[in-house]
């Protein structure tokens, strides 16, 4: 296409491609965010845990989503693909009056937050609590059920039906990346 128009005096002028400067930003913007990925995940244990006489990090190994699958449901370890801020919820349940129902959250090692949820009350004690962190590509976070605590597991086998309520859940979502 000739975008060569002619001046007032007749001469030729050389107007912008507007169209090949505004495809060549859309394309330089798509390679700079092609990292930007997708990433969320929900996964909840089905089988009691503990109580343990350590630490113990806690493995969701039933998976209902896990888009961008940076969760790993063998080691229950959340792994950021990319430098972003995410949002990290978790729960916790437990059917015994006589203990308290604690989970605590880890980044790479270090201990962000502890839900705790007091001995006494109803049948079922639950714990939540939800937080945004920003993370670097590759830092960690994962949930921990403090010493001699234990947490219950929520599948019941009704015959040939296996049923998970998922009281006990680890989700996780990128917002938006840095």
């Amino acid at each position: 296409m000739d975008h060569t128009a002619h001046g007032i005096c007749g001469g030729p002028t050389t107007q912008p491609d507007i169209l090949a400067e505004l495809k060549a930003r859309v394309e330089k913007l798509e390679r700079e965010h092609k990292d930007i990925r997708k990433v969320a995940f929900s996964a909840s244990i089905t089988s009691p845990v503990g109580p343990i006489c350590a630490d113990t990090t806690l493995v969701y190994p039933n998976v209902i989503t896990n888009i961008g699958k940076a969760y790993n449901p063998v080691s229950g370890i959340f792994t950021a693909p990319v430098r972003g801020v995410y949002l990290f919820s978790f729960t916790g349940m437990d059917d015994r009056q006589t203990s308290g129902v604690p989970v605590a959250l880890f980044k790479n090692n270090n201990h962000l937050m502890c839900q705790w949820k007091v001995p006494g009350g109803t049948y079922h004690q639950y714990v939540q609590n939800t937080v945004i962190v920003e993370l670097d590509k590759g830092d960690i976070i994962y949930t921990r059920l403090p010493e001699n605590h234990r947490i219950l597991g929520d599948a019941k086998n009704n015959g040939s039906n296996l049923t998970l309520n998922n009281n006990n859940i680890f989700s996780g979502f990128l917002l938006f990346t840095v």
